[in-house]
């Protein structure tokens, strides 16, 4: 199959063009990559961030839009850019690039729990705040994360106050004691989340998509 507008297509959709139908459908139902300015844009920022220098307060980012409209996208696809590496010369794997999900409530001990879970399943979770915090310090510094992604940051809003407070306490801790950026995405509550802790928000840029 020829088409004149071929040429206009990314490399990905043209080579399946003579494909049967069943793998062109496949490869549509797939997560695709549509590089619009606006995306294009914050992945610029998330670049700057990865690249910059270890520092006490790092800057920090927030993505924000409507629901359903890109943040995630936008996110994996810096994931994509900067995969895991397995690395014989060293221990392991190294994570320059970590995205989870922010967990369905703010809570402090529940962040360093679904941090742990998320990068080592087969580990023990170790009881009490303190103990956890260790355990989530080491494990991102020996992974090498250059950049921490928290996807759906409006989850934190959830809640008791005091819990909320506390895990954003957390969030601050982590980004100072890696010396590497934190990267939010949310809706536009999560902005209410950013406002309600004024050092929070004097860290943060929020960047619209």
């Amino acid at each position: 199959m020829t088409h004149k507008r071929k040429g206009a297509l990314v490399a990905a959709a043209a080579q399946r063009l003579d494909a049967d139908d069943g793998e062109r459908i496949e490869f549509f139902r797939g997560r695709l990559w549509i590089g619009y300015p606006k995306a294009r844009a914050v992945l610029a920022k998330l670049e700057r961030l990865y690249d910059y220098p270890e520092v006490t307060r790092p800057p920090n980012l927030l993505v924000v839009t409507e629901t359903n409209n890109g943040k995630t996208s936008i996110v994996e696809r810096f994931k994509e850019l900067h995969p895991d590496v397995d690395d014989p010369l060293s221990d392991g794997v190294k994570m320059p690039v970590v995205l989870l999900d922010t967990p369905p409530s703010g809570d402090e001990e529940r962040l360093y729990a679904h941090i742990l879970k998320k990068l080592r399943p087969t580990t023990r979770v170790p009881n009490g705040k303190d103990a956890k915090l260790i355990q989530v310090e080491r494990l991102l510094q020996g992974l090498q994360v250059r950049v921490l992604i928290l996807d759906e940051f409006n989850n934190s809003l959830t809640g008791q106050a005091n819990q909320r407070q506390q895990m954003y306490n957390a969030l601050k801790g982590l980004s100072n004691g890696l010396r590497r950026p934190i990267v939010l995405t949310g809706t536009y509550q999560a902005l209410t989340a950013l406002r309600s802790d004024p050092q929070l928000q004097n860290r943060v840029v929020a960047v619209p998509t």
